[in-house]
């Protein structure tokens, strides 16, 4: 279940002992520490997604899986604008190559090859988990048939396929035409092919009191923690709630991730 914006908002009012003043208005002090807040305990909890079954349970809102068609040069942009406009990709969590989808995939035409979001797509299950390389391994790989990565023999059946991500191949000078400025490569290639990526999405911000956060119930005490942090800030505190929000989220974090 959702975490209303309101109920931290009150708890917040609370922990400050300001109930029934204004000193603290939504739309001026809780409103922008409640959208800091959210990122900034998303940071602390990213190192631990994936070690612990419980950093994913509390991602579970946050957590997505969409299809991509790869571009002609088997890469693929997430920073382009998504079908959804709610769901910008914070972290990457896995690739997966030839998948089984529900419908048989079909190429979309595409001016310049770009790859682009399907949302006509839905991953069923199955295909190929792609490592992530980094530059130098990606370079050394290429010609090591024991290793993620290996392109000698693009059409063997032991294929282990690899990712680096995030690379701008975009060259301006002279200019390229539809080049993407940050892509994700994968190897064997898969040019114009379904890919499917999980990821961490971007929070979505809260605009009123009135609306939910990406987030589980149980996380309700660390949102008014990291609030509280964002309002000390703004406030020029660095001693006391602060220190003390911080504190408590990093001991509550520790005994649950």
């Amino acid at each position: 279940m959702p975490i209303l914006a309101s109920n931290i908002f009150s708890l917040v009012r609370s922990a400050l002992d300001a109930e029934g003043s204004e000193y603290y208005t939504d739309q001026q002090d809780l409103i922008p520490a409640i959208n800091s807040g959210q990122s900034f305990l998303i940071y602390l909890i990213n190192a631990q997604l994936g070690a612990k079954k419980f950093a994913e349970e509390y991602y579970r809102e946050l957590i997505k899986s969409r299809v991509w068609q790869s571009s002609i040069y088997s890469r693929v942009d997430v920073t382009l604008p998504a079908t959804s406009p709610l769901e910008k990709v914070w972290s990457i969590l896995s690739i997966t190559v030839e998948p089984e989808l529900n419908i048989p995939f079909v190429a979309a035409n595409v001016i310049g090859g770009l790859s682009v979001e399907r949302p006509d797509l839905l991953y069923v299950k199955d295909g190929y988990a792609c490592g992530r390389l980094t530059m130098e391994e990606w370079v050394e790989n290429a010609g090591n048939p024991f290793m993620e990565g290996y392109t000698a023999e693009p059409n063997t059946l032991n294929k282990d396929y690899a990712y680096l991500t995030h690379v701008s191949y975009a060259n301006t000078s002279p200019a390229i035409p539809f080049a993407s400025p940050n892509e994700i490569e994968i190897r064997p290639p898969v040019p114009s092919s379904p890919v499917v990526i999980a990821f961490v999405k971007l929070p979505t911000p809260v605009q009123l009191a009135s609306d939910n956060l990406d987030f589980p119930e149980s996380m309700t005490d660390l949102l008014v923690k990291a609030t509280l942090r964002e309002i000390a800030f703004k406030q020029g505190d660095r001693t006391t709630i602060s220190s003390l929000s911080t504190q408590d989220m990093m001991a509550m974090l520790k005994n649950t991730l």
